[in-house]
């Protein structure tokens, strides 16, 4: 109900929706304002297929591209957002992380999507080489890209997209070029 509201879901506004004390909320809730956050997140991500409709063509660079381009762009559209997810999960690594069995509430969005746009090259290249190019290609797309564009390098979005493009598209060509 708080989501249908357009309202942050925060663990406050959650528990008084249940009427549960904040305590209470805490002690069996602890991990639900960083679910909440990437839950409203996820339904801003479009389905893979939708994304990879934009790329120029049916390749893999073409299509890694298109998915690369779309998450930092979801990532500049929504960054506040983004913001306060990365908050939200890092506090609770901080509360949790040393829990056994603990794992980090976040979505798989960009590595199932960078996984598809890089079908083309399944059996092509050596799959440790294929494993690799999508670590770095999520590393270089979404909110994390974005923050360190901002915030390290002091750029402004549009100059780091093309910055990232960059390398994106050198990696891809490189993971290709090493394996021939």
């Amino acid at each position: 109900r708080v989501l249908e509201r357009g309202e942050e879901p925060t663990l406050e506004r959650v528990a008084a929706e249940v009427d549960v004390s904040r305590v209470n909320a805490y002690r069996y809730l602890r991990r639900i304002e960083s679910m909440l956050r990437a839950l409203t997140l996820a339904g801003l991500v479009a389905p893979t297929r939708t994304i990879l409709a934009g790329a120029e063509d049916a390749t893999a660079e073409a299509q890694a591209l298109a998915v690369h381009r779309y998450f930092y762009r979801l990532a500049v559209e929504n960054e506040s957002a983004f913001r306060h997810l990365i908050r939200a999960v890092v506090d609770e690594q901080l509360r949790e992380g040393g829990e056994p069995g603990y794992e980090p509430v976040r979505g798989g969005f960009r590595l199932r999507s960078f996984s598809e746009a890089l079908a083309p090259l399944d059996g092509r290249i050596p799959e440790p080489t294929l494993d690799h190019l999508r670590t770095a290609l999520v590393a270089l797309s979404g909110i994390e890209a974005l923050m360190t564009v901002k915030d390290v390098l002091g750029l402004e979005p549009a100059e780091g997209a093309r910055a990232l493009e960059w390398a994106a598209r050198t990696l891809l060509r490189a993971a290709v070029q090493e394996s021939r």
